[in-house]
């Protein structure tokens, strides 16, 4: 009997056996029952691990539906974690409004076929990292672009080319299992901006999509690719994917910690990165987001209660563990803008 794993669970699926408490062996579904969000939520948070199903196979019947599903939940909960309903974490009102604003248009985004066609095709890149990669350069690409007051439609088409802005590697299987590159292979590789315009292009996605995907890896100063563009010869979307997926790497493949990842932003504003841009992000962005289980400098460990408003990288933490990692008798409270001398260490 086929089970699946509780976190690939979708609406439509059938039950195939009852599922029960593992402690108390209560039913919590029937056999038979048709699963919805609120079960398959109540599922989660009782530890359930997996669960049979009438028929596998239902994930492989609609491979884009289940795709759409993932990247939206996958996005709903990056938009959380930088702009929590929550308005007590103390972002800047804008950053909650421009939040409420991109949703919809995130949905939008997200519902678009050609879109979903496209990533479908990239399914041999299919990992944690990838997606996770396009996601957080596609939440993070739109919040910028609506901190900076883009229109609709300019931020729609940020998202869209974000979400998209890897979409060459189909052309590159070589990539398939992680080895090391040749050097003809990091040649190619330095062309999936290329190949991604003309795949869009050939699409009809729009201009400015493709346009976008051709220059997310150009740098202000002209040290980019494909063709050594510079300052606004770049489009603005690209300059902001730039700097949104730059930081990205830096935290989420390279494992720098977030206030490093700013420095280095810093570092190259205005010579690899459109300093206005840079600015916006470094400035809205909350980069240790509410909630976060943190480790200071101190050897410390606690979890991010307030981000401050214009400075991300000293939020306020409540600390539960000591240095030796035991439990502490009356959890404390530092805040890291008064509190010089410590620092967030590790994202645990």
């Amino acid at each position: 009997m086929d089970r699946v794993p509780v976190r690939e669970l979708r609406p439509g699926m059938v039950v195939k056996e009852d599922v029960t408490c593992p402690r108390t062996k209560m039913v919590l579904v029937k056999a038979g029952v048709t699963l919805n969000e609120v079960v398959i939520s109540s599922l989660e948070k009782r530890s359930i691990l997996s669960v049979a199903i009438n028929d596998r196979y239902t994930l492989m019947l609609n491979p884009i539906d289940s795709l759409k599903q993932k990247l939206l939940q996958m996005s709903e909960e990056r938009l959380a974690l930088y702009a929590p309903d929550d308005r007590g974490a103390n972002l800047s009102d804008q950053v909650y409004d421009v939040a409420a604003r991109v949703r919809p248009m995130m949905h939008q985004v997200l519902n678009n076929e050609d879109l979903l066609s496209l990533l479908m095709e990239l399914r041999v890149l299919d990992n944690d990292s990838f997606y996770n990669h396009i996601v957080n350069s596609g939440v993070l690409s739109m919040l910028v672009g609506g901190l900076m007051n883009l229109s609709d439609e300019d931020v729609y088409c940020i998202g869209m080319g974000a979400f998209l802005h890897d979409v060459g590697l189909r052309e590159m299987p070589f990539l398939i299992g992680g080895k090391e590159l040749s050097s003809y292979e990091k040649a190619q590789f330095a062309e999936h901006s290329r190949y991604g315009y003309y795949i869009l292009k050939e699409m009809g996605m729009p201009g400015s999509v493709a346009d976008m995907v051709l220059n997310h890896h150009e740098r202000w100063d002209g040290s980019g690719y494909p063709s050594a563009k510079k300052g606004e010869e770049i489009p603005l979307s690209s300059r902001i994917v730039a700097v949104v997926e730059e930081y990205d790497t830096l935290v989420n493949m390279n494992g720098k910690l977030p206030r490093e990842a700013l420095g280095i932003l810093m570092e190259g504003k205005n010579k690899y990165f459109d300093g206005s841009v840079v600015d916006v992000f470094c400035k809205h962005i909350a980069v240790y987001p509410l909630g976060s289980l943190v480790s200071l400098s101190t050897g410390e460990t606690g979890v991010v209660i307030n981000v401050r408003k214009n400075s991300g990288v000293t939020p306020i933490v409540k600390v539960y563990f000591n240095r030796v990692n035991r439990p502490m008798k009356q959890p404390k409270i530092v805040d890291l803008a008064e509190e010089k001398e410590i620092h967030i260490k590790k994202i645990l």
